[in-house]
């Protein structure tokens, strides 16, 4: 998992990009299964980078509808 922080550490800027965020969320939602998006999306929004943890919001946005954890989170973070 560490790996893809710093993938998303390394293409992702400070500065607010939302369009490259989502952008980043969807390719992995595409290619990965919903509890993979779940554990991802606990895991970077846990980051110091504001833009990382945005990435997981969208991650457990993507799960929340199969996964009622991943919708009791984002109802209480």
């Amino acid at each position: 998992m560490n790996e893809y922080m710093e993938y998303l550490a390394k293409i992702i800027p400070e500065k607010d990009s939302l369009k490259l965020v989502k952008n980043e969320a969807e390719k992995y939602y595409k290619s990965h299964s919903l509890d993979d998006c779940f554990n991802m999306g606990i895991e970077l929004y846990h980051s110091d980078n504001f833009q990382i943890q945005e990435v997981g919001i969208f991650l457990l946005g993507y799960s929340a509808h199969h996964n009622i954890s991943a919708l009791s989170f984002l109802k209480y973070c």
